[in-house]
């Protein structure tokens, strides 16, 4: 999957050429002002690698969540392997002078 930079979210696989055939263009949407992506109907009944991963990049690596709520998954459906930032482990900087903001 990818986005098209207007908010759509596209569903594509690499042909032997490795040009991205699209398989639908609009399978989900992104609200890039409020950081939330919204997947429709996405159904994965087999993986060729056994695994399947999704990767944000933020605006900002000085992501700040109101309640630590940055992404909604069904727990029943979610593995989190957190890997430590090592240019700010132990820093205060990070983050220094946020001014946060009701989104709600």
């Amino acid at each position: 999957m990818d986005d098209d930079e207007v908010g759509n979210v596209r569903l594509f696989y690499y042909d032997s050429n490795y040009d991205k055939v699209f398989i639908n263009s609009s399978i989900g949407t992104v609200d890039y002002a409020n950081g939330i992506v919204n997947i429709k109907n996405l159904n994965i009944t087999a993986l060729k690698s056994g695994a399947f991963e999704f990767y944000i990049i933020p605006d900002s690596y000085d992501v700040v969540s109101a309640l630590n709520q940055i992404v909604e998954v069904d727990r029943a459906n979610l593995t989190v392997n957190i890997v430590a930032d090592k240019s700010s482990s132990g820093n205060m900087e990070a983050g220094y002078n946020y001014t946060f903001t009701s989104i709600r």
